[in-house]
């Protein structure tokens, strides 16, 4: 009889998973008509299982379409929402998870990434079912028993994919920048001054400028002006509000300062570019038109 140490059944190039990985939380949600789909970040990992439906993902200026059995992941302090279709509503679970990312070998983008392998994504599904199973009962002990079908799903998210890895610290990025940013894309659409992220960091105006513009290339107000840039393309392509109402709407004070600040990002001026964004989809409805 041979005897097999525990030791050396474990595979060295396993990737370690962080102590403790903790799932912080647990929904599902299904696409009503009152859904708003505004941009916001979480100070943890996100993870998306998609059950039915079909949509799309915006991840800061990003978009990318998802549809059932797809898994989204978001990193923390990364600006999201979720687009669902009228036709196909979607509907998920998520569970936010301690820890700043999950990374895939390979990965360019470390804001996101998702996994569309039905082969990787659907035996998640029974570890799911069963914490929403133990979310809804609330028997005794039921959030030890979560815990633990959340390591199982973690273990197998990691097995399925090459060189993947949770990290529960994100490299060495200044805490007080990270909450700067995070306030900014959580309130962009409000009236944001430096002194404003200087109260909420407890800084002063000249140190916060310093240190936020050398860990990301820019000062705190530029980010923010960029941030309601980004805003306001989604709603030029999609909606049918003004120029002027979604320069207010994303915070800009004035149709003036929003035209100019929008120009001086993509080149062109809001007006060319929602042109350009309704040529592009009216081509797209039409490659996708079935002629008989």
């Amino acid at each position: 009889m041979s005897l097999l140490r525990w030791e050396d059944s474990v595979s060295s190039a396993a990737p370690p998973l962080p102590q403790p990985l903790k799932l912080l939380y647990f929904s599902t949600a299904k696409y009503e008509h009152d859904w708003h789909c505004t941009l916001h970040t979480h100070q943890c990992v996100e993870i998306f299982y998609i059950l039915k439906g079909s949509g799309s993902f915006r991840v800061e200026g990003t978009s990318f379409p998802i549809s059932h059995d797809n898994v989204v992941v978001i990193n923390s302090g990364v600006a999201h929402t979720e687009v669902s279709s009228a036709q196909e509503p979607l509907e998920y679970m998520v569970l936010g998870v301690n820890g700043n990312d999950f990374l895939l070998g390979g990965q360019q983008d470390h804001r996101y990434c998702i996994l569309t392998d039905p082969s990787s994504t659907r035996p998640l599904l029974p570890c799911l079912e069963q914490i929403a199973l133990e979310v809804s009962q609330k028997k005794e002990h039921y959030q030890d028993v979560v815990q633990h079908i959340f390591q199982v799903l973690a273990i197998q998210m990691l097995r399925s994919q090459s060189a993947a890895s949770f990290t529960s610290e994100r490299g060495n990025v200044n805490p007080k920048c990270a909450q700067i940013k995070r306030y900014i894309d959580d309130h962009y659409k409000e009236d944001i001054t430096v002194d404003t992220l200087a109260n909420v960091a407890f800084l002063s105006r000249s140190y916060l400028i310093h240190i936020f513009t050398k860990e990301y290339g820019e000062p705190p107000i530029s980010y923010l002006v960029k941030r309601r840039v980004e805003e306001s393309r989604y709603l030029l392509a999609k909606t049918d509000y003004s120029i002027l109402e979604i320069g207010l709407m994303v915070g800009f004070t004035s149709g003036s300062y929003f035209s100019q600040s929008f120009r001086r990002l993509e080149g062109i001026s809001p007006k060319e570019f929602r042109r350009r964004a309704k040529a592009e989809a009216l081509k797209e409805a039409y490659r996708s038109f079935d002629y008989i």
